[in-house]
């Protein structure tokens, strides 16, 4: 008990160390941590030999290379949210002969068809298609998303990550820049070490554990006493603090519980809403978003016993700045489903 007592007294004393030193971060002010839309706008901006960035077309040349393409730089259009069958793109990357499709998931779950549909339309046209899916660490694309055509050619698919393309290629492009855009790149960069996990804090607390292994046993038996434990049940107020945050979001949800109640949670609106037809509900322990109207159009907010996730942290902690955060993106996916009606 000595052990794990010290770990966290001084395991702390480097949470405040790191509080009091931390930089200001314009990214991280303005929420920009789990907005896929946001991260597409930026990576496609850096992309854009148009933008006023200055550098032409060396930053997308950079990036060509991280993703192993020799896709043509003659006559290239860079857009976010191109529209394909009732669907928006995160990223494309045109020229005349070719397109490369970048799908962004950071959060989000993949939707049905949704890399199939982009790869048949733009093959429509016939285009050269190139897929990216694009995830903090490269996982691969659910089976559903890719549907009936990928599966049968997976090859098709690229797994890109944040970690191992995106942070590597941003901090390039910062090498090679000065001024406010290299501020601004590394700011981006400092962020994205966040969503990974590998920032100057979680750094250093791993080599403080790596270092003695005693240490690592007292952090591996703190992990083992969280684990298989339904934290929603545990910490039952945070379903009230997601009420209060909803309200907090927006005024206009007006969430409420069912009266009775069942297995909803709250309803978020009575009339006629853009988020009407959808309910936060209680099904075997988790918690879901869905469309009254739609049951194929569900969201799972997440795992009640990963107290590693940061929307289930950010709940039971009331952190009220990360709440409305993913809170943001939700709400964001949300109207994606609603566009495709």
């Amino acid at each position: 008990m000595q052990e794990i007592s010290t770990l966290i007294e001084h395991v702390n004393d480097m949470y405040q160390f790191y509080m009091t030193k931390e930089k200001y971060n314009v990214f991280n002010s303005l929420g920009f941590r789990s907005q896929e839309t946001m991260h597409s706008k930026f990576i496609s901006s850096i992309l854009n030999s148009k933008d006023h960035h200055g550098q032409k077309g060396n930053f997308f040349k950079l990036f060509l290379k991280y993703i192993d393409s020799d896709f043509k730089m003659d006559h290239v259009e860079i857009k976010t949210e191109n529209p394909a069958l009732k669907r928006r793109i995160d990223i494309t990357i045109e020229n005349n002969d070719s397109i490369i499709i970048i799908e962004n998931k950071i959060f989000a779950q993949d939707q049905d068809q949704q890399l199939e549909d982009y790869y048949r339309y733009h093959k429509s046209k016939g285009k050269k298609v190139e897929l990216l899916y694009l995830t903090l660490f490269g996982n691969n694309p659910s089976d559903k998303s890719l549907g009936e055509v990928l599966l049968n050619a997976r090859e098709t698919v690229k797994c890109i990550s944040y970690e191992k393309t995106i942070i590597p290629w941003i901090k390039e492009c910062a090498n090679q820049s000065e001024g406010r855009l290299k501020s601004s790149l590394e700011m981006y960069q400092e962020l994205l070490q966040i969503l990974i996990n590998r920032d100057s804090y979680m750094n250093e607390i791993f080599e403080y554990l790596r270092k003695d292994k005693a240490r690592l046993k007292a952090a591996l038996d703190i992990d083992f006493a969280l684990e298989r434990r339904h934290f929603l049940n545990e910490f039952p107020e945070s379903k009230d603090y997601l009420i209060k945050c909803l309200c907090g979001y927006s005024e206009e949800l007006n969430p409420h519980y069912d009266n009775p109640p069942q297995n909803t949670i709250l309803n978020i609106a009575d009339s006629e809403h853009e988020f009407g037809n959808w309910q936060f509900y209680f099904s075997d322990g988790e918690i879901y978003v869905a469309n009254c109207n739609n049951d194929k159009q569900y969201i799972k907010l997440f795992n009640p016993y990963d107290m590693k996730n940061r929307k289930l942290k950010s709940l039971i902690f009331e952190e009220g700045d990360i709440v409305y955060e993913w809170l943001s993106e939700l709400f964001e996916q949300i109207r994606k489903f609603n566009k495709t009606d």
